[in-house]
């Protein structure tokens, strides 16, 4: 397949972050999806299977300051990788992963520099060279297995096998459907990255990906939005998103050679829930180390509680050896730790973190953050090289949650149509106020805090509690409490609708003997969707003990 020369403007201040005139070639990737000239360039092919396929145009850009190797008669030439990536309920995820083009016959082509033109067997100091979407389609490509992905050597070139798709970029339909709300609120992004060997010789592999984020329409296309991030890998997308993210490079010293590194990137970002929870979510990416990972662990402590643990990886496919099992969860010795379930003794060919992949870890915990260390585990080094980066993991965990929540406000008895299934009637703020109760059911410990969320901000409210439960409308809400009541404390809630008790639960609800107690709270809300200027949470019921 021939490739054309077509001319193109010159793009002044588009390699703007990355270093220029490096010592040696050095390949950039300078487009992802789009012309020099910021067309978009991208390929959608018909779905299979449940899955949608991609390919998408790159151009790459030789900065440094001796030409790059692109012999198309030998192996002495770039592989260019593609990758798909989504931000999503603020976990950052890999979606897919294709083969590699193996690059033939560089064009010299301006729009990145002052081009010193060579014939294609070479790219030349400053210029450019462009494959469009078709010449990037994974169906035609190669193996990432055949590449060790440190040094940039590769000596074979072994096809996809399969169906349709084979060798794409295949990501779940249901992944990017957006009539699904919670992918219509998603950010997508795509990457490429290139490999070539004198690029990794000279030391200049750390800048060679890019990524940039695009638009999954109804029929699940892709265009751009914006231009490429030049030199940034795709983990960095979480951080341009996401000002709470924190993002570090590690480094796998001399892995492939003096002065010949592999290079990881260990994110993390850390929400608090505002009930007593916090969400920890993390990302690890493999850039381009042979070595790979093995595990990933980070500080727990053992007293926090730790619920809703995920994982996801990135499927290979079309014929790709390597094992897709999920990594398994422990949580000993202070750590909560994901790890491969083979070893490279066992399996060469086992799930570990792989080059041009990316991992992402979370969980919510009871511990507030606490900084420490993050530990990699590489996979191919016989596991006993551990790279580590600084990451905040949580602490000792705070009180635990007791009582059962009542008292949802479904369709039978909300007063206007204010529903809210998961907590009490919709108020001003769309949803509705959730109440929690922190502690012990012991009389005696008198340690239980009750919590509301969902609240209108910056609002008075008042705790009551009774010895009964109801569920009667009463201004926008439903009173939850019944038979002997307790007006127990004044409160305000804060900016984002939050409050706590202050106050002895035990004596405010005249708690003397083992017995049952209803709670609530009533609360001011001037717009109220009924009219009536307040409203109420649900309520939670505590069984009290001696």
């Amino acid at each position: 397949m021939q490739k054309t020369l077509h001319s193109t403007l010159f793009a002044a201040a588009l390699l703007a972050g990355v270093s220029s005139a490096q010592v040696g070639p050095d390949v950039v990737t300078f487009r992802v999806g789009e012309t020099i000239g910021g067309a978009d360039a991208t390929s959608h092919y018909t779905g299979v299977a449940g899955e949608d396929a991609y390919s998408f145009a790159t151009v790459s850009c030789n900065i440094g300051n001796q030409t790059l190797d692109w012999y198309s008669s030998s192996h002495n030439h770039p592989v260019i990788a593609q990758n798909m990536f989504r931000l999503r309920d603020g976990r950052f995820e890999q979606l897919g992963q294709s083969f590699l083009k193996h690059g033939f016959c560089a064009l010299s082509q301006s729009g990145c520099g002052a081009c010193q033109a060579t014939n294609c067997d070479t790219l030349g100091l400053g210029c450019a060279d462009t494959y469009s979407s078709g010449l990037n389609d994974g169906r035609g490509g190669g193996r990432k297995s055949e590449i060790n992905s440190t040094s940039g050597v590769h000596n074979t070139e072994t096809g996809p096998t399969g169906g349709t798709n084979r060798g794409r970029l295949v990501v779940p339909t249901s992944e990017l459907d957006q009539s699904n709300p919670a992918n219509a609120a998603a950010s997508y992004f795509i990457e490429s990255e290139y490999i070539a060997a004198d690029d990794h010789a000279a030391g200049n592999a750390a800048n060679n990906a890019s990524y940039r984020k695009v638009n999954v329409s109804a029929s699940r296309n892709l265009s751009g939005i914006g231009s490429t991030v030049v030199g940034d890998p795709a983990i960095k997308a979480w951080q341009a998103e996401d000002a709470g993210v924190v993002i570090t490079e590690v480094t796998n010293i001399d892995e492939a050679g003096p002065g010949v590194h592999g290079y990881f990137w260990v994110a993390y970002r850390v929400t608090d829930n505002g009930n007593g929870t916090w969400t920890y979510s993390y990302a690890v990416q493999n850039h381009n180390s042979e070595d790979a990972g093995y595990s990933f662990a980070v500080p727990a402590d053992a007293g926090a509680t730790l619920t809703d643990v995920w994982f996801t990886d990135v499927n290979y496919h079309s014929g790709e050896p390597y094992d897709n099992t999920d990594w398994s969860f422990s949580q000993a010795g202070g750590k909560a730790k994901w790890a491969s379930t083979t070893t490279p003794n066992q399996n060469a060919n086992g799930n570990a973190l792989r080059w041009g992949t990316m991992y992402s870890f979370g969980f919510t915990a009871n511990g507030a953050p606490q900084a420490g260390t993050g530990e990699l585990t590489l996979y191919t080094s016989g596991l006993g090289d551990v790279l580590t980066a600084p990451v905040e993991g949580p602490g000792a965990g705070g009180p635990t949650q007791i009582g059962t929540g009542m008292c949802y406000c479904h369709s039978l008895i909300a007063p206007c149509g204010n529903i809210d299934n998961t907590a009490g009637c919709a108020n001003s703020t769309g949803a509705g106020a959730l109440i929690t109760a922190y502690g012990t059911t012991s009389i005696a410990n008198d340690d239980v805090v009750l919590s509301v969320s969902g609240a209108p901000a910056n609002k008075v409210g008042m705790w009551l509690s009774g010895t009964a439960g109801q569920q009667v409308p009463f201004k926008d809400g439903n009173l939850c409490v019944a038979g002997n009541t307790e007006r127990m404390e004044l409160t305000t809630t804060n900016g984002v609708g939050e409050a706590s008790s202050t106050v002895s639960i035990v004596t405010e609800a005249n708690v003397l003997v083992p017995s049952t107690r209803h709670f609530q709270i009533w609360f001011r809300d001037l717009a109220s969707p009924c009219g009536s200027g307040s409203n109420l949470s649900n309520s939670v019921r505590i069984d009290f003990q001696l």
